[in-house]
């Protein structure tokens, strides 16, 4: 019975499933998301023709790239750790 609630050097416990292949379907997943949503705001600021939304959609656009490239490269980041 301690066996199993011992550790392992790498933080899990012994039978405790690691999901690595479905960690990574999930992130790539929300970076095409993130994507299409980033596309959807960049073809709102190419249609609109009224200055003030144009230049908001396209501010917007960026940010939500920014954000989501951080968010991507965090998780990845611990996932290969």
């Amino acid at each position: 019975m301690t066996s199993e609630l011992k550790l392992g050097v790498s933080g899990y416990r012994v039978h405790m499933p690691y999901f690595k292949d479905e960690l990574e379907y999930c992130i790539d997943a929300y970076e095409a998301g993130i994507r299409a949503a980033t596309d959807a705001h960049l073809t709102v600021a190419r249609v609109i023709e009224l200055e003030p939304v144009r230049s908001f959609a396209a501010t917007w656009a960026d940010l939500t790239r920014d954000i989501g490239a951080t968010q991507v490269s965090s998780a990845r980041w611990m996932l290969d750790a």
